[in-house]
């Protein structure tokens, strides 16, 4: 057990011996926060903005953490336009006597510092990818690929499918059809989640274990049908079971269509294999829906350059099959691009289903038709509807950081600025590390947090710099042990890169050990309450379980309202309850 926690372990037996709890008191924090997302990219924004600064104002706010589309772009804080809508907004916010801090460095999500070059995300490594020359141009091997059992649904017996292992509840949510069917004699049908009338029968998966080659990129795909079934989630997806270890994040992002015309559609998600030589398909619902769900013709088939990033730090290199003689782009292949990537900075968005580039023979090349070749790089890769994640391993994030804020502290100048990017950073660490250095993640993130801090402190050296706390906080995302999301490794230790005066914006499910780790670091806190409770009695039990993990803690500077929906129905209500506290809630048993 942690020293830490055995102390505090103690301290609550301690308190359990007396025979009473103490008398919740309310320590009269300083400072009300509410969080606001927009973009002043046109007037009724600012005009909103302007509404939601006068209702923070009401509430009781000091401070409004604003995550504003252009404080990390900088044709936006040299556009007129824009400008004139920024001094609006701050000369209500003076008038208000409201701070506002605006929020900087996206990197978990990679928002404004994607928009000046889509090859900065974080890239995940395929190695000796087999290529075969064909004519002019190489494309990957076709038959390098995993083999999936029954890929058709065809080998079955009763509503039991045999090659795949992992059926639940067969004949009760998981059914053998051969009436609707996209080929073949039979498809595999789920439904009757809802009222199954059985016991823990509010899922249907079927699953199978292949073998595989580490470091490979596929697609894999099925055919699907829906009849008012709820699949954006959770219909496919491969997992490596050995390292516990998802590997498909993508949200299938099922169109409307699919329901509408209740026709077969093609669904496709890549999966890099990583370090592992065996996972698992999963085919299915986790969660019970209505409706019914028809999959067909599973495959798996090579990604090729599918979402390739090009810059120095992740580089691709072109070998012969036996990696005796490498290749050179732009003399023996011509360079390569993804367009999709090339173009993220005007789409915002990434394509799974696009055909990736191929290696392409120059005229005086060394690279002969017919030939196998061996192809290494990097990809970037999508978490859920919309999460790119920025690269912490090249240096030019900080060199477009640091012009940023040199244009930032002139438009939007403030007390503070809040790091907000250093959260829920799911992808990375993957990159060559320059100088045979051998970093962990959680080392690559506390410098790469320093790095940041020193930026703010360059162009602003008396502002106060803020963060989120997730990727420090050894009991949420920066805890070690397993392999974290889509990492090389974990976050152990990241918290070490933290300056003891940086605020930590403390949102963690209101964990007692979570604060007093900020605390007994030395470092300030706010704690970020709400998360969009939907009534009166959930907004209480959230904010009471924040007073008391937070009870006798010291260098607790106040609470924001933090609302990830843009709902700001209960932000009156909840100062309100933060300022009565603890008149509502149950005395303490005597």
């Amino acid at each position: 057990m942690h020293g830490r926690t055995w102390v505090l372990a103690l301290a609550l037996v301690a308190a359990a011996t007396m025979g009473h709890a103490a008398e919740p008191t309310n320590p009269k924090w300083p400072q009300k926060w509410n969080y606001i997302r927009t973009a002043l990219n046109k007037d009724e924004n600012t005009d909103t903005l302007i509404d939601l600064l006068k209702q923070s104002k009401e509430a009781g706010c000091t401070h409004i953490a604003l995550a504003e589309w252009g404080t990390g772009r900088l044709e936006a804080l040299k556009n007129p336009d824009y400008l004139k809508r920024v001094e609006k907004v701050r000369a209500a916010a003076k008038e208000l006597k409201l701070e506002i801090v605006p929020m900087v460095f996206p990197l978990g999500y990679g928002g404004s510092t994607l928009g000046y070059d889509g090859n900065l995300m974080a890239g995940i490594p395929v190695r000796d990818m087999p290529f075969v020359v064909k004519g002019a141009k190489a494309e990957p091997d076709p038959a390098a690929v995993p083999t999936v059992l029954d890929p058709g649904f065809e080998d079955f017996k009763d509503n039991t499918f045999t090659q795949w292992g992992g059926q639940k509840f067969p004949g009760v949510t998981t059914f053998v059809d051969t009436v609707v069917v996209h080929r073949g004699k039979a498809s595999l049908r789920f439904g009757n989640m809802v009222n199954s009338g059985v016991k823990g029968a509010s899922s249907g998966l079927a699953t199978q274990k292949i073998e595989v080659k580490p470091f490979q990129y596929y697609n894999l795909s099925m055919w699907l049908r829906t009849d008012g079934f709820a699949v954006n989630h959770g219909a496919l997806a491969v997992t490596a079971r050995s390292g516990k270890r998802a590997l498909t994040y993508w949200n299938l992002g099922v169109p409307k269509s699919a329901y509408e015309k209740k026709e077969w559609v093609k669904f496709t998600v890549p999966f890099n294999t990583l370090d592992n030589k065996e996972v698992e398909i999963e085919i299915g619902a986790k969660w019970g829906r209505a409706g019914t769900l028809w999959v067909d013709d599973v495959e798996i088939v090579p990604a090729g350059l599918l979402n390739v990033l090009r810059r120095d730090t992740a580089p691709l290199t072109v070998t012969s099959d036996d990696g005796n003689t490498i290749y050179v782009e732009g003399k023996d292949f011509k360079p390569v691009v993804d367009p999709f990537i090339a173009d993220f900075p005007n789409t915002g968005e990434m394509d799974s289903a696009h055909q990736g580039p191929l290696i392409e023979r120059t005229a005086d090349s060394r690279i002969r038709d017919g030939q196998r070749l061996r192809v290494s790089f990097y990809h970037g890769y999508q978490i859920d509807a919309d999460q790119h994640v920025v690269t912490m391993q090249d240096p030019k994030v900080l060199e477009i950081w640091d012009q940023v804020m040199t244009r930032l502290v002139e438009v939007w100048p403030s007390s503070g600025y809040f790091m907000s990017g250093y959260d829920e950073i799911r992808l990375g660490c993957w990159e060559p590390q320059p100088k045979g250095e051998n970093l962990t993640p959680g080392q690559i993130l506390a410098r790469h947090t320093t790095a940041a801090y020193n930026i703010i402190k360059k162009h602003a050296p008396q502002a106060t710099v803020y963060t989120w706390s997730d990727m420090y906080a050894p009991y949420h995302n920066g805890r070690s042990g397993d392999n974290y999301w889509m990492v090389n490794g974990n976050y152990d230790k990241s918290w070490e890169g933290i300056p003891r005066d940086m605020v930590i914006m403390n949102w963690y499910a209101n964990k007692l050990e979570d604060v007093q780790f900020f605390s007994s670091l030395g470092c300030h806190q706010v704690l970020c309450g709400y998360y969009d409770q939907g009534t009166s009695e959930g907004v209480k039990k959230n904010l009471g379980t924040w007073f008391k993990v937070s009870a006798g803690v010291s260098g607790i500077d106040g609470m924001m309202y933090t609302t990830w929906g843009n709902r700001y129905k209960f932000m009156k209500e909840f100062f309100q309850l933060v300022d009565s506290y603890p008149t509502w809630v149950e005395a303490p048993a005597k």
